[in-house]
């Protein structure tokens, strides 16, 4: 039998619960019973698409590269990024980890690898503690930027931009843009793409990669 690798694993883990949850929508006393809309059945599903914080908080990558996975499994479920709603869709994702994570911990007969997580069970929560609540405040502030508009980057692609979120700058050159011209920042580039009718926007170099472009900076 060939070797499976790790990300072979992973990607099987997700398309098992993937397909199972989208065989469970489409079991008629299941929608009759609970009603579900497809914005439900598309939240559902991309929050099973991925496990970013967990990686995360097991250092597998930084908190950019978690807030762009999140972005990723966002648009999936049909929501705007750039608005409060990432928020919403951020704690559902969160309480997912939480939820899963939790059971591994020793309080619920699991290993002590999982005990920053404390069950404060008078308030019915669950508490991140030490490093682990460093690194989530830290993904908490770059979540929040993205909901005004910030832009993770992982790799050299260009990314579509609202108008209202280009700098100054960038908007006074908006006819050569339109023209069909790259305009240079320090960090970034930026084009019009006609056929899409969007604006771009693209690191400059792969250097210093991940980073995000703040359009409240």
């Amino acid at each position: 039998m060939a070797k499976v690798s790790k990300q072979d694993q992973i990607n099987q883990k997700y398309g098992y619960a993937i397909k199972s949850l989208q065989w469970l929508f489409k079991q008629p006393d299941f929608k009759d019973k609970y009603a579900f809309s497809n914005q439900d059945e598309q939240i559902a599903i991309a929050l099973v698409s991925n496990e970013p914080i967990w990686r995360y908080l097991n250092n597998r990558f930084d908190y950019i590269t978690c807030a762009d996975q999140i972005v990723d499994m966002s648009v999936k479920a049909g929501i705007q990024t750039d608005s409060d709603l990432l928020h919403y869709f951020y704690q559902l994702i969160m309480a997912y980890y939480l939820c899963d994570a939790g059971s591994y911990s020793t309080q619920a007969g699991g290993h002590r690898n999982y005990d920053f997580m404390l069950f404060d069970v008078s308030n019915k929560e669950v508490i991140l503690q030490g490093k682990s609540r460093k690194r989530i405040d830290d993904l908490d502030a770059i979540i929040e930027k993205i909901s005004k508009g910030a832009i993770p980057f992982t790799d050299h692609v260009w990314k579509a931009i609202r108008q209202k979120y280009l700098a100054n700058w960038v908007k006074q050159n908006d006819r050569k843009l339109k023209a069909g011209q790259v305009v240079e920042g320090k960090y970034f580039r930026y084009r019009y793409n006609s056929r899409t009718g969007s604006y771009e926007i693209q690191p400059l170099t792969y250097r210093n990669l991940p980073i995000y472009y703040d359009p409240n900076y």
